[in-house]
């Protein structure tokens, strides 16, 4: 229906089993509209894979979808660019990859729905809720997810409630409460790049081949409360309040053979399902390792970091195609969405305006033209050609893909882990694997996110992040600027004068020619770091500004250096001790004469104050 209002349709039979286009059912540019007790379904021959997707509300406001069912779809609802949608008490089962999945949609409620038996093909991202900004160009707000059942069932495993943000518009109030997510994949329930988040009362349940968790990232004024799940990551917040949270251990089989009894017997899953899931136990304070791709039901084991630091990325071919004719797809001047389906070789030609081009899985060139495209790859013999001053060009990779010429910036999705640029700045952002990343030339910024990663700058100044995990950075040629961040990590700053920070963990920092930098933060100091290769003659200085001298005043004091001298029993005081050739850096903050932290500079056996900028 286009162009529609005050309409409700009820106690419906809506068999799609013979599909006559992608969503079957479609309401766009309407308003008031109910659904109320549609049975929804594809072919229900037992494969969602060959059936289309279910039901596609577009511009539109106020629309309710109650008590129905989904069943056999590769998607089920997907909102898009719409306000005022109500989802609830619906059951969504035996599909393939997506339950509800909404992008540039706000005042949106996804209450009371349970879903389960998804299964997943090889490439999926698979989630029961999830929210998207890819294509969208106004920030969603007043997100609410709440009240429903994730639970595996006899299906693959899948991701519960996912929301995050891949173009920078990020989120405005998002509530998810009293959720039960059981059997899921790593990410029970995700939020990233939002502002006014509530995650409190629910349950992430692991069984014993997966663990899953909370995890926030890059969001502000969050709070958590109350929650049970296998681990929680929080990274990148600012704001955050966490209380009453705690860890919930796997589930056992007798309790897993308990939550399918009771599922069997009951639809209200607010009643009675927390109680079965005892076990809990402290929050830890370490992070997770985290393990690899979603797409696969199965668990994979996590890949070795490779040990190259400028790879060239692998090419997956098709099996030996038959020639086939190239055919030629053109956009318009405007925002064109192009996309190749089946393994026809096509070219894709998306002109003027911010296209997005999604390759196939045969042999195409993708050619955005002038603005700002978006190019997704999930094959190893697409091309993209990009001309210069062509604007700034983005590729969403599932496969490990290499830039082509004037395209600025990569995002590697599950499945894809080597990436390389070419020499512009280029912006590369990684996976939760283990991840190879190399900026080439140009003044790059590259992102491990989790994993243990091996990045490598280049040429050029770059910015370099580890992130989440043991990660290799290596700075190379140029002034450049490394960030560990959790784990035990290796930072190279190269040729150049280097910023290295290494973040928690016991990690080691290597500068290199140059005046290098070596920064500490509160929080650095939690292990032993150690420091190679550092030179006062080439100005190196290690940097203690960032950190509280004297944690008996209220005032941020900086450090007094003694030299090799004893500590007298003043808070405050730095020295240093020279053992088996290294000169161990050791600080008194509280003046009990027992030192707080410890950095071991290697190979040195005389330090100055003028070798630290306290």
């Amino acid at each position: 229906m286009t162009g529609s209002e005050n309409l409700t349709f009820q106690n419906l039979h809506m068999d799609f089993s013979s599909p006559w286009t992608v969503w079957n059912a479609q309401i766009v540019s309407s308003k008031n509209i109910e659904l109320n007790n549609l049975n929804f379904h594809g072919s229900l021959n037992g494969n969602p894979a060959d059936d289309q997707n279910a039901l596609l509300i577009r511009s539109s406001e106020n629309v309710k979808v109650v008590g129905s069912e989904f069943q056999e779809f590769s998607h089920a609802v997907s909102m898009m660019n719409s306000n005022g949608v109500r989802i609830d008490a619906n059951s969504f089962h035996d599909l393939r990859s997506d339950g509800v999945m909404g992008a540039g949609t706000s005042n949106v409620q996804i209450v009371g729905n349970v879903f389960t038996d998804f299964y997943p093909a090889d490439g999926d991202h698979p989630d029961a809720i999830q929210f998207l900004t890819r294509g969208t160009t106004e920030k969603a707000h007043d997100i609410l997810v709440s009240g429903n059942l994730i639970t595996r069932g006899d299906g693959g495993i899948i991701q519960g409630v996912f929301i995050t943000d891949q173009i920078g518009l990020g989120y405005d109030r998002v509530t998810v409460t009293d959720n039960v997510v059981t059997g899921g994949m790593y990410n029970g329930i995700m939020v990233a790049m939002a502002n006014g988040v509530v995650i409190d009362g629910n349950v992430v349940a692991s069984y014993s081949d997966q663990k899953s968790w909370i995890r926030v990232g890059d969001s502000t004024n969050v709070q958590m409360s109350n929650n049970q799940a296998g681990a929680y990551i929080l990274q990148g917040n600012t704001a955050l309040t966490q209380t009453g949270d705690v860890i919930l251990q796997p589930l056992t089989a007798e309790q897993i053979a308990s939550l399918n009894t009771w599922l069997a017997a009951n639809t209200d899953v607010s009643s009675g399902l927390v109680g079965m899931l005892d076990g809990a136990a402290p929050v830890p304070p370490t992070a997770p390792t985290v393990p690899t791709t979603p797409t696969a039901p199965t668990v994979p084991t996590t890949p070795t970091a490779p040990t190259t630091s400028t790879p060239t990325a692998p090419v997956v071919k098709d099996p030996a195609p038959v020639e086939t004719a190239v055919i030629v797809l053109a956009g318009t001047a405007g925002d064109d969405r192009l996309t190749v389906t089946g393994k026809a070789n096509m070219q894709l030609e998306g002109g003027a305006g911010n296209d997005v081009l999604t390759g196939g899985a045969g042999a195409n060139t993708l050619i955005g033209g002038a603005g700002d495209d978006t190019y997704i790859i999930r094959d190893g013999d697409d091309v993209i050609v990009e001309g210069a001053n062509g604007g700034t060009d983005l590729v969403y990779a599932y496969v490990n893909h290499t830039l082509s010429a004037n395209v600025e910036n990569l995002k590697l999705q599950e499945g894809a882990t080597v990436g390389v640029g070419n020499g512009l700045a280029n912006i590369i952002t990684g996976t939760t694997q283990a991840d190879n990343l190399s900026g080439m030339g140009g003044d790059d910024t590259v992102r491990g996110r989790e994993g243990n990663d091996t990045i490598s700058g280049g040429d050029g100044a770059d910015q370099l992040y580890g992130d989440a995990g043991d990660d290799r950075l290596d700075g190379g040629a140029g002034n450049d600027s490394l960030y560990g961040g959790e784990g035990n990590d290796i930072l190279i700053g190269g040729a150049g004068d280097n910023r290295l920070e290494g973040g928690p963990g016991a990690d080691t920092l290597v500068g290199g020619s140059g005046a290098d930098s070596f920064v500490y933060r509160p929080g650095d100091l939690v292990g032993v770091d150690r420091i190679e290769g550092f030179s006062s003659a080439q100005g190196d200085r290690i940097l203690l500004a960032e950190l509280d001298a004297n944690t008996n005043t209220a005032a941020n004091d900086k450090f007094t250096f003694i030299g090799a001298s004893a500590f007298s029993g003043k808070a405050g005081e730095l020295r240093f001790q020279v053992i088996n050739g290294d000169a161990h850096v050791y600080g008194d903050m509280n003046g009990d004469r027992i030192a707080d932290f410890e950095i071991n500079v290697v190979g040195v056996s005389k330090l100055t104050a003028a070798d630290f900028m306290l």
